[in-house]
């Protein structure tokens, strides 16, 4: 009687869910995580650098940045929203680049589409590393820099 209750769903056919439904809630979950990872970026951009450059401890650094992503959603939701977009445009861009370059390439031999490409997927995704931190200072130097307003920067701890 006990293991009835196990064995009965093994020889069942699986039922498949709804696909409304899960692409729902995938949209759902989109829509969560976007709306969390919001304020924890720009705690995130703000934090370190009050512990690099402003010389603050961590858990002010650490409030200051709770603090100054909060008074600042605004912006960084516009920010997002721009850096989505052009981020869109700047892949497909980028893809179609490579696949014209590596079709152009591949004609030659194998090994020079991957001569050409590999560089420049690995300059590619260097550019956007740099860019992220320097969005990540110029989003500490607003809050918290030297020149930001005093009423956004610091938070009592």
């Amino acid at each position: 009687l006990f293991l009835s209750r196990f064995t009965e769903g093994a020889t069942a056919a699986p039922q498949m869910p709804d696909p409304e439904a899960v692409q729902a809630g995938l949209w759902r979950l989109v829509g969560t995580m976007f709306a969390l990872m919001l304020p924890v970026s720009g705690i995130w951009a703000i934090g370190p650098g009050q512990i690099a450059i402003g010389r603050r401890g961590a858990g002010e650094a650490l409030m200051d940045g709770v603090t100054g992503a909060f008074k600042n959603l605004v912006p960084m939701l516009i920010l997002a929203v721009v850096t989505i977009l052009g981020g869109v445009l700047l892949f497909l861009l980028f893809a179609l680049v490579l696949i014209v370059l590596g079709a152009i390439a591949n004609f030659i031999h194998e090994y020079v589409a991957y001569a050409i490409l590999v560089p420049l997927y690995f300059a590619f995704a260097m550019a956007i590393y740099v860019v992220s931190f320097g969005l990540a200072y110029f989003s500490w130097r607003d809050v918290c820099g030297p020149n930001a307003d005093p009423d956004v920067a610091h938070a009592e701890v």
